[in-house]
């Protein structure tokens, strides 16, 4: 049965977490805490996988289930990446700005280039800087006047030995926005970051600068969380 906002309100906390579903693989976790994060469940060559989509009540049952729609239709959030333009990095400013043409919100996103991320970047300065993209189809690698293609990514995570039913593209942002919020990062800095909308006329008043020094702790964070695991 679909949840209605009304029924959000009655779920309580308790000893031990439990969910509240929705439909479509769509349910909301309600955790000892009190807090309550949406999630959902979706199969990926029969593979059974999750990932967060906010917490309640700062995504409304609405967004979240907008959020599912969307998730369940993308086959993987590579299109920003692969177009990175070089004229929207900035390395004085450690942000990389995506035009609102690119995005379908029609909004102007920041990501906040982390050191790990900004010595990547300058090390392919060096390879692609003469052209447009930071990422050129080889085939066009001269003029670097053609982004790579969309299957560029998938291909290089098999060859690294990952299988279809190991990780995906998408996969990478779904873990990300799974372990942020488990992590206890602000809701509004991880949707922020994930370029969601955020619903809500107090939080659609705040402003990019109001949270760049939090989206910096946490993508920082990100980072070293990342080169733990490289280390092993």
């Amino acid at each position: 049965m679909a949840l209605t906002e009304l029924a959000l309100k009655k779920p309580k906390p308790k000893d031990k977490r439990y969910l509240v579903r929705d439909y479509q693989g769509l349910y909301i976790e309600v955790n000892p805490t009190g807090r309550k994060y949406w999630k959902m469940r979706y199969m990926v060559d029969g593979q059974a996988k999750k990932v967060t989509l906010g917490e309640y009540p700062y995504v409304s049952l609405k967004e979240a289930q907008q959020k599912r729609d969307e998730e369940g239709v993308r086959p993987s959030p590579i299109g920003e990446v692969r177009r990175t333009e070089w004229a929207e990095t900035n390395f004085d400013a450690a942000e990389w700005r995506i035009p609102a043409e690119k995005m379908k919100a029609r909004k102007v996103p920041i990501v906040l280039l982390v050191p790990q991320t900004l010595r990547i970047l300058q090390d392919m300065k060096t390879l692609t800087g003469h052209g447009c993209y930071v990422f050129p189809s080889p085939r066009a690698y001269i003029k670097g006047d053609t982004p790579m293609s969309e299957n560029a990514i998938t291909s290089a995570l098999r060859r690294l030995g990952f299988e279809k039913d190991q990780m995906t593209v998408h996969g990478f942002r779904a873990m990300a926005n799974t372990l942020l919020y488990e992590q206890g990062w602000p809701s509004d800095v991880v949707e922020r970051q994930m370029a969601h909308i955020v619903g809500g006329a107090v939080r659609q008043a705040y402003d990019y600068s109001q949270f760049l020094n939090k989206w910096r702790e946490m993508m920082r964070w990100w980072a070293d969380w990342l080169d733990g695991l490289k280390r092993g």
